[in-house]
């Protein structure tokens, strides 16, 4: 088994944003703690027996899990601020905007790569699929943005 399909097995059990290859998983803030229990014990039992072996895929994947963790991380705190904006002022264009954002960054792992024909291809791919993202978000998540790809 490799990373991928431990991935595709733990997330079809729980709600996660991303696996890597160490184990870690990235819970979405729906999961329960039982999903969270059953996702770590998945991931125990199937640790060891990963293939080491890492594709070009599976590189520029995890490169953009990486990416999207850091920028979630963030645009996490934007999106508080923005709902409660919301809250207080009843304009929610932004919270809207953010949550859109955060909804493709979480689908970003599921880009078709297929038809790159080299791992720089699919990381031009996986770079214009974030710059598509960026460019509908708010002036505040483009400003973030550019932070975390420094």
């Amino acid at each position: 088994m490799n990373i991928i399909e431990l991935h595709k097995l733990v997330s079809a059990q729980c709600p996660i944003d991303g696996l890597d290859s160490d184990g870690e998983i990235s819970f979405k803030q729906s999961a329960t703690h039982e999903q969270r229990s059953a996702a770590e014990a998945l991931v125990a039992e199937h640790l060891d027996s990963l293939t080491t072996e890492v594709t070009p895929t599976e590189r520029v994947l995890n490169e953009a899990r990486a990416l999207r963790s850091k920028l979630l991380d963030v645009v996490d705190g934007l999106h508080g601020s923005a709902l409660t904006k919301a809250i207080l002022t009843g304009i929610n264009d932004d919270a809207v905007a953010i949550n859109t954002f955060k909804e493709g960054l979480r689908d970003i792992t599921t880009i078709d790569l297929t038809g790159a024909a080299s791992e720089a291809e699919m990381r031009i791919l996986v770079r214009d699929r974030y710059k598509e993202l960026a460019a509908a978000a708010p002036m505040s998540v483009q400003l973030e943005f550019l932070k975390a790809i420094k």
